[in-house]
C-alpha cells in the first residue's frame, strides 16, 4: 500500500482541500520509495503565515479515509514481507513447538498434539520399602554390599549377583532373622544400583583434588594454558608417575606412597567415627593388615580417571563406568599384588608397612584409636552381679 502523508487542512466554502504526496513505490524494489515532484509536495509555510492562518478543527479519520484517492494495486512482494512483519506473537512461538502428528482413535483423521515430557527415573531406595523388618534388612544389606565393593572388588562384572545374594543373606543374620526370606529380582537391582554410587563418590572426590594437587590449569583454553595440561598430563601418566611421592623424581621407596591417595582415602571411607571403615573394621583391616589391596587399587583408579579428563588440554569430564575402566582396575590389582609379593620374597615387607601405614593414619583422621574393637561387649559378667547382692531389709 503506498504510503500517504496528509497536509495542512484548509477550509473555504464549505468543502476540504487535501494536499497530499505519494510516494511512489518502484517496481524493481518495493522496499525503496521515491519522493514525490516538487509540484506535488506540500507547500512550506513561513512563521508568519502559519500564525495568520484561522486554526481549523482536525478533521476525522474516517473522513479522511473517504477523501483518500484510490491507490495503485501494491506489490506483492511487499505484501508478503508486510504480512510476515505484522504476524501476531502467538503464531510464531506455536510454529516453534514441538508438534506431533498422531492418529486419532478411529484412525481416520490426524490429530497434532505436543509430545509428552520425558520425566528422570528415581532411583529406588530401600527407606521406601513400606515392610518394617524387609526395610530393615535391605538397609542393611546395601551397606554389606557397599563394604564388599570397596574391600573386595569395585568392578564384580557377572559376580555382582552373588555378593549381592551374600550381602543378602549376611543382612538376614545379622538382623536375627533365622528363618528363609526371600530375595526378589527387585531386590538384587536394588542393591547392585549400590555399585555405581559408591565409584561415583570416589570419583567425584578424586578429582576435586587432582587439580589443585597436580596443578592443572583450568581458568582459560589458550594455547598456553592447554600445552601446560598435555605436558603435565603426559609427566603423571608416563611410567604411572602420578603413584610416586614426588611423581618427578620417582625415587626409589617411594612407590604407592602419594599423599593424593591417603588424601582421597580419609575423605571417602574415613571421614569420621560412623564411616562404614570404622564400624565394620574387620573388613578395612583384615588379620590387622591395614587397607586393603583392592580399596587402594580403586583409589588408583579414580584419580587415573581424573587425571586423563585432562589429557586433551582443556578438562573434559568423563563418566567413571564399569565397561570403561574394569580393565584398568584388574590392571592396578595385580600391580599391587604383585608387588606386595615381590617385597615379602625379598623381606623388605614394604607392601604391607603401606597398607598399615595407609590405615593408621586414616584412623587418626577420622579420630578414632586404630587398635579399638569393633564389636560391643558388656563391661561387666556374672561375677559382678554376684558381688553386688542386696543386703535383707535395704533400699
Amino acid at each position: 500500500m503506498a504510503t500517504i502523508v496528509m497536509g495542512l487542512l484548509a477550509q473555504s466554502t464549505g468543502t476540504i482541500e487535501v494536499n497530499v504526496a505519494v510516494p511512489l513505490v518502484t517496481r524493481c524494489n518495493p522496499n525503496l520509495v521515491c519522493c514525490a515532484p516538487p509540484h506535488l509536495a506540500t507547500p512550506v509555510l513561513t512563521q508568519e503565515e502559519v500564525s495568520l492562518t484561522p486554526r481549523r478543527p482536525l478533521a476525522s479519520r474516517a473522513h479522511l479515509q473517504a477523501l483518500t484517492p484510490p491507490t495503485s494495486t501494491p506489490v506483492a512482494g511487499f505484501e508478503a514481507v508486510r504480512g510476515k512483519l505484522q504476524a501476531p506473537l502467538t503464531n510464531r512461538s506455536a510454529s516453534k513447538q514441538n508438534i506431533v502428528k498422531v492418529p486419532d482413535d478411529n484412525n481416520n483423521n490426524v490429530v497434532e498434539q505436543e509430545p509428552p515430557k520425558k520425566f528422570r527415573a528415581v532411583r529406588p531406595r530401600a527407606s521406601d520399602i513400606e515392610d518394617l523388618v524387609r526395610r530393615g534388612i535391605m538397609i542393611q544389606a546395601c551397606t554389606n554390599f557397599r563394604v564388599a565393593l570397596a574391600t573386595e572388588d569395585a568392578f564384580p562384572g557377572v559376580d555382582a549377583d552373588n555378593m549381592a545374594m551374600i550381602a543378602f543373606m549376611e543382612a538376614c543374620e545379622q538382623k536375627g532373622m533365622c528363618e528363609a526370606v526371600n530375595i526378589e529380582e527387585k531386590d538384587l537391582k536394588l542393591i547392585k544400583g549400590r555399585a555405581s554410587q559408591l565409584r561415583g563418590e570416589v570419583v567425584t572426590l578424586a578429582r576435586a583434588r587432582v587439580k589443585f594437587h597436580y596443578h592443572f590449569l583450568d581458568k582459560d583454553n589458550t594455547t598456553l594454558t592447554l600445552g601446560k595440561n598435555c605436558e603435565k598430563y603426559r609427566a603423571l601418566t608416563d611410567w604411572n608417575a602420578f603413584i610416586y611421592k614426588d611423581p618427578a623424581s620417582r625415587e626409589p621407596g617411594t612407590l604407592f606412597r602419594n599423599q593424593l591417595l591417603q588424601d582421597v582415602l580419609n575423605q571417602a571411607f574415613f571421614r569420621n567415627a560412623k564411616d562404614e571403615d570404622i564400624v565394620y573394621r574387620s573388613c578395612f583391616n583384615a588379620s590387622e593388615g591395614g587397607i586393603p589391596l583392592p580399596t587402594i587399587a580403586l583409589i588408583i583408579t579414580a584419580i587415573d580417571c581424573a587425571i586423563s579428563e585432562f589429557r586433551t588440554g582443556e578438562h573434559i569430564q568423563q563418566e567413571f563406568m564399569e565397561k570403561m575402566f574394569t580393565k584398568q582396575y584388574r590392571n592396578y590389582r595385580t600391580t599391587l599384588e604383585n608387588w606386595k609379593k615381590y617385597t615379602v620374597k625379598q623381606g623388605t615387607l614394604s607392601a604391607a608397612q603401606v597398607q598399615r601405614k595407609m590405615y593408621r593414619l586414616a584412623c587418626i583422621h577420622a579420630g578414632v584409636d586404630e587398635n579399638a574393637d569393633d564389636t560391643i561387649t558388656s563391661t561387666l559378667s556374672i561375677t559382678n552381679f554376684a558381688a553386688d547382692k542386696d543386703t535383707p531389709n535395704t533400699v
